[in-house]
């Protein structure tokens, strides 16, 4: 006997939902949340059956023992798109009363429980009615009807009429404020109802457990096992992983929908130059690194590394503050609890959690098996505290490999210095953005529920298989404004924060720098766009390369020549553009890819050619410190690269102001770097440069 849940909906379509609600009669806005809720339904993909019976029909169904006027309209079933497509387009002139109705419900289910001879977990009963109509029944019928529903387990929700709102006051609400409290129902208007609804949700599924044994205190063999279960707490996804297997299908000329005779199949051939069919044994698989390609087969991967059995050794704790945040991996964020069924392992691993919060900052450090002689990685534990329970969770650490290294200029200058006025201004700003501010301020739904936002990616995708599912051949709709929102800044904090960004603006003059088709752009406004920059699409070639050399302010790696000629063009000085320079052809030469190192020797031949006409010291210094780390790095291929493309020192022939001549050339050349530290510049002029 399969177990699942159902739900029965009770669609009122008599004369009485006429009665307009807003810009909609009370059967149009019933049909739209039916529609949203069977259309939920679908797409979560969970096991639970659904019908529909019309209360006010003209059908009478003469099989069955339903009142007249009332009919099964969809029996319980899986949830489809024929259901939707199938729902009544307009009310009857006929009219029932909504108690018949719902007696009419109940015994339907035992009925399709008898006969499908399924159990069903949750049994819920959903009324779409005012309840105009007035029904006539005695206090011993309302009785015996509340004990049915006690007995069988029934939940009975009313839609589209709050029994305790005002619009919603006929002589029949007594009871139904009966029928709710004793089957713990809910009564909601169709606004209320549609705002619950207004996204897809997920489907419900309990993970896999990863049951292996936390080792503790690995010493001279002797060690704590505690039998755990571990489950994945969070996970990264594509936004395809929330959809059902992508398919392909031949498609039927006749039908033009998939065939059932002929089916996609997939096969992998590979080709040589001249287009022959290389045979599978004669392909070699490995690794290219070089020229060459390193022979590596299944045969020779049982002789790498194994790690061991699967296992937990928590190798020690250590500081909460050791660990940071950029150094964890939280797509293998996983909870640890005590196997089922080991009560003494739920009380050990609880009280090795609480230990952890009781001591401020720790956490443990432990190395992780998946699988047997597989890959082991560390991974960091942390007390967690939920609503009702106490347990510990796991994160991997990232290994030094997978943390990409980045270089960033120190803000320890005095340059970085701010103002109290500046520092004031930002706490204000931060004050009135302030998310946990009394929600009596803020609208219901514009606080930020952190890990309970929808993915508006996720959404729409949904939404485009739904309207595509109900509209085949039509164009797909925008995005809904529904989703949109979840795009946008919250109303009412922005409307707080107006006045504290006014002042930001005011107080911090911001250089903004945005590179467009290798050009630094840049602007003293906080909030530039490219429509500010490209406002006129008419402008001639002239005023845009005037325009460019008003924004550009610093030298970059993507085409730092340019940089260098345009700043020289707003008559920067050239030997602060030096350093400038230098540190961009310093990224350059060491990054090992061949594009940016021939961008390198172009901008330090054109570093040179402007040195030649000023003061010649500060390249040639450069030009040996350089030299000097690429020798300590043995890095001879660049060094060749300076050779062939004759780039050198400039000598006294050149410029006057060298101390380098011809013949001291190679002296110098061998020089030791203790001298050249005590000829560079001294770090006082250095700083002074980077404070102007």
């Amino acid at each position: 006997m399969s177990c699942t849940q159902a739900t029965l909906i009770i669609f009122d379509i008599g004369i009485n939902t006429l009665e307009v609600q807003g810009d909609k009669n009370f059967f149009q806005r019933s049909k739209e949340c039916i529609t949203r809720i069977i259309e939920r339904k679908i797409m979560s993909q969970e096991n639970e059956l659904i019908g529909i019976i019309l209360m006010g029909s003209n059908k009478i169904d003469l099989n069955s023992e339903l009142y007249k006027n009332i009919e099964i309209f969809n029996k319980l079933q899986a949830p489809s798109w024929e259901m939707i497509r199938n729902l009544p387009n307009k009310p009857t002139q006929s009219s029932n009363d909504w108690f018949s109705a719902l007696i009419d419900a109940t015994t339907y289910f035992t009925t399709a429980v008898k006969s499908n001879k399924t159990k069903l977990i949750e049994k819920r009963i959903v009324i779409f009615t005012n309840f105009l109509k007035s029904t006539h029944i005695n206090q011993d019928e309302i009785q015996k009807a509340l004990e049915e529903f006690i007995k069988q387990n029934y939940r009975i929700d009313v839609i589209g009429c709050t029994v305790n709102s005002e619009n919603c006051m006929t002589r029949d609400i007594h009871t139904v404020k009966k029928i709710l409290e004793t089957t713990n129902g809910i009564s909601e208007s169709f606004d209320q109802a549609m705002k619950e609804f207004i996204f897809y949700k997920k489907k419900i599924v309990t993970g896999n457990a990863w049951n292996v044994d936390l080792c503790i205190g690995n010493i001279k063999n002797r060690k704590i096992k505690i039998p755990v279960s571990c489950y994945l707490r969070v996970k990264t996804i594509k936004n395809d992983d929330f959809l059902k297997k992508w398919k392909h299908a031949v498609r039927d000329p006749i039908t033009g929908k998939a065939s059932n005779s002929q089916t996609v199949g997939k096969k992998t051939q590979y080709f040589d130059e001249a287009n022959n069919i290389i045979k599978p044994e004669n392909i070699l698989e490995g690794y290219q690194y070089g020229e060459a390609i390193i022979p590596l087969s299944e045969l020779d991967k049982p002789l790498l590394y194994k790690s061991g059995p699967v296992s937990i050794d928590v190798y020690g704790f250590t500081a909460a503050s050791n660990i940071k945040l950029e150094t964890l991996n939280h797509d293998t964020l996983m909870y640890i609890y005590g196997q089922k069924g080991c009560k003494n392992a739920n009380f050990a691993i609880k009280c090795l959690a609480q230990c952890l919060m009781d001591s401020p900052n720790l956490v443990g450090i432990a190395r992780v098996v998946k699988k047997e002689n597989k890959s082991a990685r560390m991974y960091a534990l942390f007390p967690v505290q939920e609503e009702d329970f106490i347990c510990l969770s796991m994160v991997s650490i990232c290994f030094k490999e997978e943390i990409k290294c980045m270089a960033f200029p120190s803000t320890e200058s005095a340059k970085f210095d701010f103002t109290l006025e500046q520092v004031d201004a930002f706490k204000d700003f931060i004050k009135n953005m302030d998310l946990d501010r009394d929600n009596n301020e803020l609208d219901e739904y514009e606080t930020f529920q952190i890990g309970e936002v929808p993915s508006p990616s996720v959404q729409h995708i949904f939404d485009a298989i739904v309207n595509r599912a109900k509209n085949p051949g039509e164009p797909l709709p925008p995005p809904r404004p529904d989703v949109m929102k979840l795009f946008e800044a919250l109303p009412s904090l922005r409307n707080y924060a107006n006045n504290s960004l006014q002042k930001l603006k005011s107080l911090f003059v911001l250089n903004y720098v945005k590179n467009k088709d290798g050009i630094n752009l840049s602007s003293n406004n906080l909030d530039v766009s490219d429509s500010a920059i490209n406002d006129d699409k008419d402008i001639t070639k002239a005023e845009q390369l005037d325009t460019v050399y008003k924004y550009v302010y610093n030298i970059g790696t993507v085409n730092p020549v340019n940089d260098l000629k345009l700043c020289l063009s707003e008559g920067k000085n050239f030997h602060v553009l030096e350093k400038e320079m230098t540190d961009a052809i310093e990224i350059l030469i060491y990054s090992d890819l061949d594009e940016r190192q021939s961008k390198a020797l172009e901008a330090i031949s054109f570093l040179r050619t402007e040195a030649v006409k000023s003061d010649p010291s500060f390249y040639n210094n450069w030009l040996k410190n350089l030299k000097s780390e690429l020798v300590l790095r043995e890095r001879n291929d660049i060094i060749n690269l300076l050779k062939d493309n004759k780039i050198d020192y400039i000598l006294n022939d050149e410029n006057k102001l060298s101390t380098i001549t011809f013949e001291n050339k190679d002296i110098y050349e061998v020089d030791t770097m203790e001298y050249f530290e005590e000829n560079s510049v001294p770090s006082d002029v250095d700083e002074l440069f980077n404070n102007m």
